[in-house]
């Protein structure tokens, strides 16, 4: 059998602040500075008992160099942003950032074609927007459009018989996004978001490498660079949906005596989504739509309510990730989430 001991101690500091300027009555300007600080000492400690000649071959117990890192960083990173209001519904803004990850090592016995250590992740993003209210129409409109680009972007890789981490070594996304709330009528709500994200691995020469599809099809995975490694260059980022949709109605209906009747619906959908690092095309998960549904009463008097719910009434099968089996090359593992619920919930405020 085959121990593995992994310490770490690590201490982390900060400095930051913001301020607000007002350049002139109708543009502001917003800036921001944080100094963060990280010191780590991380070991991993890898011993195996009675290993046979077959361990060498099987990662989770292949022996291992000991590992023994110390990670003292600091870093700068801040934001700027411009706001201009155009009259007092309608405003304009347009801002930059930086972010900033502290790197780290892999405590699981990983193929060594990859590195152990992963350094720091740092992000630069842009985004423009508009903040608008339209009262006459009673109407509320925000739209935005953004770019982040991720150097040394950190990722993580289940590879049946351990976890990988990572660096891609950029990563870039853009897009927009689009949230409107309408009320027609006083006692009637509509509103809907809409986000089109497009993320890509850009530059990721060593990523990690299919497992499922190379063992169903008795072909290797066609980026493997010979190494135990593969290019994942031009891959889809993990577990982002280029579409995404959610909209709702809310119609609310006064009872006299202080009671209120509501009824509320709600439709999601999420567009397909690479779930791994990996881009192992059995890992593709399919587009997925989620109905959820709400009727109650409001009790004023009481500041009380009783609500009826159902979430996912639709009983839409779906997942947040597919992974690669326990040491089971070729079976994969799904996580479902949470099928079709019903409930009763009655909530009342003390003062």
């Amino acid at each position: 059998h085959a121990l593995d001991i992994a310490e770490q101690e690590h201490e982390a500091y900060a400095v930051f602040g913001q301020i607000d300027y007002n350049l002139t009555d109708n543009l502001v300007f917003t800036g921001g500075l944080r100094w963060t600080k990280e010191d780590k000492d991380m070991t991993n400690d890898f011993s195996e008992v009675n290993p046979g000649l077959g361990f060498a071959f099987f990662p989770p117990l292949a022996p291992r160099e000991n590992v023994d890192e110390n990670i003292d960083d600091d870093q700068v990173t801040g934001t700027a942003k411009l706001s201009w209001f155009a009259n007092e519904d309608i405003m304009f803004y347009a801002s930059y950032g930086t972010g900033y990850k502290a790197g780290g090592i892999n405590t699981d016995r990983i193929d060594t074609a990859l590195d152990v250590n992963f350094d720091a992740e740092e992000s630069e993003a842009y985004e423009l927007g508009m903040k608008a209210d339209f009262p006459d129409q009673a109407l509320r409109v925000n739209v935005a459009l953004h770019k982040t680009d991720t150097d040394d972007l950190q990722t993580i890789s289940f590879q049946s018989v351990g976890f990988a981490l990572q660096n891609a070594g950029t990563a870039e996304t853009w897009g927009g996004e689009l949230d409107v709330f309408w009320q027609p009528l006083n006692n009637t709500t509509m509103t809907l978001a809409y986000a089109y994200n497009d993320a890509e691995y850009e530059d990721f020469e060593q990523g990690s490498c299919w497992v499922g599809t190379p063992f169903h099809t008795q072909q290797p995975d066609p980026t493997s660079n010979g190494d135990g490694s593969c290019d994942r260059s031009g891959g889809q980022l993990s577990g982002n949906p280029e579409n995404v949709v959610v909209t709702s109605l809310r119609q609310d209906f006064q009872l006299g005596g202080n009671i209120t009747a509501f009824l509320y619906g709600e439709y999601i959908w999420f567009d397909e989504r690479m779930t791994d690092v990996n881009q192992d095309p059995l890992k593709l998960a399919d587009d997925y739509n989620l109905i959820n549904l709400r009727a109650g009463l409001v009790f004023e008097n009481w500041d009380a309510e009783i609500v009826a719910w159902g979430r996912n009434v639709g009983d839409e099968d779906y997942t947040n990730t597919i992974a690669d089996g326990v040491v089971q090359d070729g079976r994969m593992i799904a996580y479902y989430n949470e099928p079709s619920t019903w409930g009763v919930t009655l909530r009342k405020n003390f003062n």
